[in-house]
This record gives structure tokens, sequence and C-alpha cells, in this order.
């Protein structure tokens, strides 16, 4: 029986010794590697690749809501750029009343400019 408990605790030791090893292992390293891109200013952290329907996205300047991104489907196709379908922004003033409302069948974000692209109609109505 001693046996038997001196071979379970050695084997469970071992496991253990080696799961932290290889925790330690899989840890990511904090890198200053230039040759890394740096990060977007503006991201709306959704995987390169992958798709997100209705999203609302808000951007806030100096503390306060600028615009408001509702979108019906986003992908992400880089780094960068957010490509987005059935898209309404709406833009607000410093009292934070809508001032702009611009919908977009089709578009696409640059998210380190924030220049927002369509190749399609635009359709832009004010509150005046």
């Amino acid at each position: 029986m001693r046996r038997f408990v001196k071979f379970f605790a050695t084997v469970a030791l071992g496991c253990l010794v080696l799961g932290n090893v290889a925790a330690k292992k899989k840890t990511p390293k904090k890198s200053d590697d230039p040759s890394l891109p740096p990060p977007p200013k503006f991201d709306p952290q959704i995987p390169i690749g992958h798709d997100a329907q209705v999203v609302k996205l808000p951007h806030y300047a100096n503390g306060k809501l600028e615009m408001l991104f509702s979108i019906g489907l986003a992908k992400r196709s880089d780094n960068y750029h957010l490509n987005m379908s059935g898209v309404t922004v709406e833009t607000f003033d410093e009292t934070g009343a809508t001032g702009m409302t611009i919908k977009l069948a089709t578009s696409v974000l640059d998210l380190n400019t924030e220049i927002l692209t369509s190749n399609e109609p635009v359709t832009i109505r004010r509150d005046d």
C-alpha cells in the first residue's frame, strides 16, 4: 500500500510540474517588435475574417457620443478595414441631439483614418 501511495504521489507531482511548465510556454509574451503593425485607432473588436450581424458601434470624442453606427452586417477584412452593409450612421452635436442621419447600402470603414467610403448612392438627412 505504501508503494502505491508513493508511486501515486510521484506521478501526481510530476503531472503538476509538467503542466506548470507547459502553461508557462503557452503564455504569450508582449514584445516591442517594430515589424508588427500598430493597432488601429478605432477598433470594433470584430475578429479578422469573421461576420457580425446587427452591430451598434458608438464613437466617442472627448468623452461625448459623436456618432452611432448601426450595421446590419459587418465583416473585418483585415486589421485596418471593416466592410459593412445596411449601415445607418447618426451624428450628434455637443448637446447630444441628432445632427444627421446617413444611410449606406454598402461601405468600407478605414479604422486608422476613420474614413467611410461607398461606391453606391448615399442618403443624408438633416433635421433642419
